[in-house]
């Protein structure tokens, strides 16, 4: 019998379409800014997606929606979901970066879901040579476009999000966040019992 998705309560989705809004808007004022000046990134550049990557629930939801949609949503990504969320938790920013761990998203060299990718990939601009941008070669050499905060911005406003809905803000690698939000929306885990399945599940890596 195939799954079906649930309606999420209508406060939850209110508030997924608050942080979708926010998301493009912080989105496309950075964008702008970057225009402004000379970019090197270029379509088929993946250095970026070797960088460990977490986003919150609400984001993680977006995302699968999106893939769900897209017919994207498999068996074999769910497993590769899987894989790099349990590499993720306990490993170093640095050991990620020279293990050259991908982003589960990433194949043939591009994004699955790159209208819908996380507001902190939308925010990764290289303004130097693109060699310098690979993980085993980041350093002062790499020139990046400067966030101005609006990732945390982001983060700060999602939490206020939250907290209307009772919930704690926590940013999780984007493998669990996609595969717990699979879940949340078929009805199988309620969204503020998320934070006591990661402890319970990676509680020790933390």
């Amino acid at each position: 019998m195939t799954k079906k998705n649930r309606s999420l309560p209508l406060v939850v989705s209110s508030s997924l379409g608050g942080v979708e809004i926010l998301r493009k808007g912080l989105s496309s004022s950075f964008e702008s800014k970057v225009r402004e000046g000379k970019v090197t990134c270029s379509e088929g550049c993946s250095s970026c997606c070797y960088h460990p990557i977490n986003i919150s629930i609400l984001e993680g939801i977006l995302i699968y929606r999106h893939l769900l949609g897209e017919g994207k949503w498999t068996t074999v990504l769910k497993a590769r979901l899987k894989e790099t969320a349990d590499k993720q938790f306990g490993t170093t920013y640095e050991v990620w970066l020279l293990s050259l761990i991908p982003c589960p998203l990433l194949q043939d060299n591009r994004c699955l879901a790159y209208s819908a990718r996380p507001l902190i990939c939308r925010t990764y601009y290289a303004r130097s040579d693109p060699h310098y941008c690979h993980p085993h070669r980041l350093g002062d050499n790499t020139n990046l476009v400067p966030r101005g905060g609006v990732v945390d911005e982001f983060i700060r406003k999602q939490e206020q999000i939250l907290r209307k809905l009772k919930l704690q803000m926590l940013v999780m690698p984007i493998g669990l966040a996609l595969l717990l939000a699979e879940r949340v929306v078929l009805g199988t885990l309620d969204i503020d019992m998320v934070d006591s399945m990661i402890l319970r599940e990676y509680g020790d890596k933390t």
